[in-house]
């Protein structure tokens, strides 16, 4: 049986281990930790099948890849991938939806609990010792609030969305959603326009997929309308927010943010978001809301089926 040639460009943005998808047994397998616009073009000149969480694949580098078969993205987007060239050269584009929902959702009620309670700036205090030179027992200067009975806007209604609504209201929380595509529905949570969801909710948490529609969504104009002191969780992608309105609205609405996605990653220093890091408002971590043991190894499962699929072929 052929065993086609495959080339992971990017496996430490999966794993540090070895053939973390173990897949050796059904290809001829190569990998590299980390590739860029200097050395793709010769790394997938053989490639049958390219795997990549996030490197991008555009056309100036496909037109190398004579062989190619298959795209598998380890990832629910494929926005970082040429689909239409893709298309038009019959090279599959696979994806993998799903695997991440409930690690998602638990990460994006992490950051809003941990920004609710201070959960942050709290640990840094008691650990520098601040605590034992306090005159009280409990210091409680920084601001504590339940999340029991608020009002949580979700921005996306898909897989996770939905699972996130589910938790939401296990806390209490009344939910409301707006839907980027139109395709979703819910009886049991109230659909409503973007502006109305960020002039009514104390929480709101983003989940839509970036696209033509999506990029720069959520700019000045959407943003006026958010309340003081929301909470704001983007676990979806960056340039769905524009970020320099972001940080104009985090300074006078006294916005919390929980950020596991920016616009260019991974994170540089010129970015506007670098400019609040310290703020003890702020959560900010490197996309790995998605990166769960358990999440992982499902996606390992969901590569080897697109591969076998190939294969038989």
């Amino acid at each position: 049986m052929h065993q086609p040639k495959l080339v992971f460009i990017d496996r430490e943005s999966f794993s540090a281990e070895p053939d973390p998808l173990r897949l050796s047994d059904q290809c001829q397998y190569q990998e590299y930790g980390v590739s860029d616009f200097s050395n793709l073009a010769v790394r997938v000149a053989k490639a049958e099948v390219i795997v990549t969480t996030r490197t991008a694949l555009p056309k100036d580098i496909l037109m190398h890849a004579q062989h190619l078969r298959m795209i598998i993205a380890t990832a629910v987007g494929t926005n970082h991938i040429d689909v239409d060239y893709c298309q038009a050269h019959q090279i599959e584009v696979r994806n993998c939806p799903d695997y991440s929902t409930q690690t998602v959702a638990q990460h994006t009620l992490s950051m809003v609990l941990a920004l609710s309670r201070s959960l942050l700036p709290y640990d840094q205090w008691t650990k520098a010792g601040h605590w034992s030179q306090d005159l009280f027992c409990v210091r409680t200067g920084l601001p504590i609030t339940d999340i029991h009975q608020k009002t949580w806007g979700l921005i996306g209604f898909g897989n996770i969305g939905q699972r996130v609504e589910q938790l939401a209201r296990s806390f209490g929380c009344k939910t409301q959603y707006t839907s980027t595509s139109g395709k979703n529905t819910q009886q049991d949570c109230q659909r409503v326009d973007l502006e109305t969801l960020f002039a009514s909710s104390q929480i709101i948490s983003i989940h839509c997929p970036l696209n033509e529609q999506t990029k720069n969504m959520i700019d000045q104009s959407i943003l006026q309308h958010i309340q003081p002191d929301t909470i704001l969780i983007n676990v979806a992608r960056g340039a769905v927010m524009v970020e320099t309105d972001l940080i104009a609205a985090f300074q006078q609405k006294n916005l919390y943010l929980g950020l596991d996605v920016q616009t260019k990653e991974p994170l540089q220093e010129t970015s506007p978001i670098f400019s609040i890091k310290d703020s003890p408002r702020v959560i900010l971590t490197p996309h790995v809301a998605w990166a769960s043991k358990e999440a992982k190894n499902k996606l390992a499962e969901m590569v080897k089926a697109h591969l076998a699929s190939l294969v038989i072929i």
